[in-house]
């Protein structure tokens, strides 16, 4: 099966866990199959010697098997728990892993919360079915095999009877299989989308009080909920029309069983234990049954989780070469285009940036200033020509390690981890004292020390909170960059919301700092474009 095929490899993880969460889930069956048994045997037993001795001797016996399904349910339950959480967390975190490898250009505009509930939901429901199906498929196979050779062994006309009862169910469920998938995949989309324009009223609120936009807002958010409340309707219906048929189904055969069982004690043919056998293990055969049907319809619903998973796992991840450099001294730029949406960005670009200048970029909104320092960084990929650090081609390169060691950049959009300044600022856990005077120095170049000391212990950075001003953002994110003093500094537009002494200060830094350094900036800011050696117009 394609499901367990996908989350094999976090089960395999857990073996010693899940071999003997199957063995305890063995336990569970027989112990269900023999639970008729016993009860038949004691109606027969009770006929014939009526004393309180054989009912003192079932009684020991039902509490016997009671607590060891009780013990051995507790086991499961908590192998089951610990098994689902690991295992989840592990398909998840990989799904995490490999959509940060995939090229940039290539997710960024993808809407992320969504993405993250699916991903999510997805991983979880797969690990979820995988694991529940194991332990009840376990369970009902042995309730519907068990019983029916049972019941051939002793009485073929139930046999056959609960035979043609399990060859109806089938037949229903291979008509049906596909309208179960085609609902299943269209209600998990429609719930998407209608939570994710629920989320647009949050996000909206002062763009809707700037514009006046809340009417249109809500008709936006009532036009995804008439769609998902229609699609929930036809959903219940189809449900509704599978639980018709097992209803149907299962109250013929107890019907059947009353009747025949009925007749057969009449005429002595049963006694009134094998008609309670019969009966417990008609009823647990057409359970099962129901269970099995259940599975096909739970498996098509499922199938949706993969299929959306799968078509992830399909998207190939952005190769990172593996040649690692020590030092950069020149960034060149050879026929190099790049394209978004069809759009041409960039045709044909050459230019070469050389360490111990200072660059600026500069051009109108939109004509690829951000684009040439993704491109530079490796963030996106050129259509054609060639990106080369020194002589090498950036495709042979390590990006990552470049990135860590040797770049550093401070980008126009400021991302901010859910944590503290001093969190914010000091990406590696590692850091000496000759790091910390660096840091000193750096809070003091950015005029930082009061909003550095005041707030690095406690306070936490949250996206859409108002105690971080917009010039302590772009200062963070500054503290951040500089403290690597790596070879290449890129910065976008830096100084938007930094004051003149501090501005005046990253700017004398930036100078003193140029001889054994490549600085590339893009940026509106008059004020910057004095300390340019070469300016590159897009």
């Amino acid at each position: 099966m394609k499901i367990f095929s996908q989350v094999k490899e976090y089960i395999y993880i857990h073996k010693i866990s899940f071999i003997i969460y199957i063995l305890l889930c063995l336990i569970l069956g027989i112990l269900n199959i023999i639970l008729p048994l016993i009860n038949g045997k004691f109606i027969d037993t009770l006929l014939i010697s009526r004393t309180a001795n054989v009912v003192l001797y079932f009684c020991c016996i039902l509490l016997l098997v009671f607590l060891t399904k009780l013990i051995v349910g507790y086991f499961v339950r908590i192998l089951y728990a610990k098994l689902q959480i690991n295992c989840a967390y592990e398909f998840n975190f990989k799904i995490i892993k490999h959509i940060q490898k995939l090229p940039y250009n290539k997710i960024e505009n993808m809407d992320m919360l969504y993405l993250n509930k699916i991903v999510n939901n997805d991983t979880n429901a797969l690990i979820i079915y995988a694991l529940s199906v194991l332990q009840e498929f376990i369970i009902q196979a042995f309730a519907l095999f068990f019983p029916s050779i049972v019941l051939f062994q002793l009485n073929n006309t139930m046999f056959f009877f609960c035979l043609t009862a399990m060859l109806f169910y089938c037949i229903t469920y291979l008509i049906i299989r596909r309208k179960l998938y085609k609902m299943s995949q269209e209600l998990t989309k429609a719930n998407s989308d209608f939570f994710s324009k629920m989320q647009e009223q949050y996000d909206f609120i002062l763009f809707c009080h700037i514009f006046s936009f809340f009417s249109e807002m809500h008709n936006r958010l009532n036009n995804y909920f008439q769609k998902l409340k229609k699609l929930t309707i036809k959903s219940q219906k189809i449900s509704y029309f599978f639980e018709g048929i097992e209803d149907t189904i299962y109250m013929t055969c107890q019907i059947f069983v009353f009747y025949y069982g009925g007749v057969q004690i009449i005429h002595g043919n049963f006694t009134f234990g094998m008609f309670t056998i019969y009966s417990s293990y008609v009823s647990m055969i057409l359970s099962s049954l129901k269970y099995f049907f259940e599975f096909g319809k739970k498996y098509q619903e499922t199938m949706g989780a993969h299929d959306r998973i799968e078509q992830l796992l399909r998207m190939e991840e952005k190769k990172n070469g593996n040649k690692q450099l020590q030092s950069i001294h020149a960034i060149k730029l050879l026929d190099v285009s790049f394209s978004y949406d069809k759009k041409v960005i960039l045709k044909e670009l050459n230019y070469t940036f050389s360490k111990g200048y200072i660059y600026g970029i500069i051009g109108e909104n939109g004509v690829g200033k951000s684009t040439l320092l993704n491109l530079i960084t490796g963030i996106y990929e050129a259509d054609s020509g060639h990106i080369l650090y020194d002589n090498d081609d950036i495709r042979t390169i390590d990006l990552l390690h470049i990135r860590k060691y040797l770049f550093t950049v401070v980008p126009q959009s400021i991302d901010l981890l859910d944590d503290n300044i001093f969190n914010n600022v000091v990406l590696t856990p590692n850091f000496d004292d000759k790091f910390k005077d660096r840091l000193k120095e750096i809070i003091k170049i950015l005029n930082f020390e009061k909003g550095f000391q005041n707030k690095y212990s406690d306070i936490n950075i949250k996206i859409n909170e108002h105690d971080i001003s917009k010039g302590e953002q772009q200062k963070i994110a500054l503290l951040r960059a500089l403290l690597k003093d790596p070879d290449v500094i890129i910065l976008d537009e830096p100084t938007t919301a930094l004051d003149q002494i501090t501005t005046t200060n990253l700017l004398q830094y930036l100078k003193s700092k140029k001889k054994d350094k490549i600085i590339i900036i893009i940026t509106h800011d008059d004020r910057i474009t004095s300390i340019f050696d070469s300016i590159l117009k897009l």
